[in-house]
């Protein structure tokens, strides 16, 4: 393979520049790197922390726990600010990463905006045929092994062993498949008790999504 073309000179940070990082940065940062301009005073980093699952359930993440855990630290220790997306979060963070670590930075609880409920007002709902006049309840998520749709489908096959199957709703998933999700697929394709009492649907638009809200008995997450 031809080698990667040379980097041009260093452009030189603006005073008081300000770096936010937003997104999932363990697989590229240069921790070392950017420590440089923290301590030489050219930078000030803001890191947003979605969770700390890792550190908490460590087998429900695709890689090794170390390499969230290193990254949890290094942001602790680099950054002026962490804004967490939950006041849980912000105390898992605190608990199981900042005080083991002796880290004091500030953590700011700011919930994500919901961009769904903002425009649910300007949707016509549109009916899932499948489910009109059907009782359901609801879970709408990415499908993976941390976000525990195997449990909800064994407390199905257990409701389907000890009622009537028409006292049952229907259990809908809405998300697309994502990692790790080997023994959900072999549930969701081979468990025939359950077949007739599930769906899974997924790239839902957002006024079906809207009345699947509206009409499910609940939702769970």
């Amino acid at each position: 393979a031809a080698p990667p073309p040379a980097s041009g000179p260093a452009r030189p940070l603006p005073e008081g520049a300000v770096l936010v990082s937003a997104g999932n940065q363990w697989d590229y940062v240069d921790y070392a790197a950017l420590s440089r301009e923290v301590r030489a005073g050219r930078l000030s980093v803001v890191s947003v922390l979605y969770d700390v699952i890792a550190a908490d359930l460590p087998w429900t993440t695709p890689a090794p726990p170390d390499l969230y855990h290193r990254h949890w630290v290094e942001i602790g220790h680099l950054s002026s600010r962490l804004v967490a997306i939950s006041e849980h979060t912000a105390r898992q963070y605190r608990a199981l990463i900042g005080a083991p670590n002796l880290i004091e930075v500030p953590i700011d609880a700011c919930p994500l905006p919901l961009a769904f409920v903002a425009r649910a007002a300007s949707l016509s709902p549109v009916p899932v045929p499948s489910l009109e006049g059907r009782r359901f309840v609801l879970y709408v998520s990415t499908i993976e092994t941390r976000k525990n749709h195997q449990l909800l489908l064994h407390a199905w096959d257990r409701l389907l062993r000890e009622l009537p199957p028409e006292a049952v709703p229907q259990l809908v998933f809405v998300g697309a498949w994502g990692w790790g999700t080997e023994a959900t697929r072999l549930m969701v394709e081979r468990n025939w008790r359950i077949a007739q009492h599930l769906q899974v649907l997924s790239g839902v638009p957002d006024e079906a999504l809207l009345w699947l809200y509206r009409h499910a008995m609940f939702a769970v997450f």
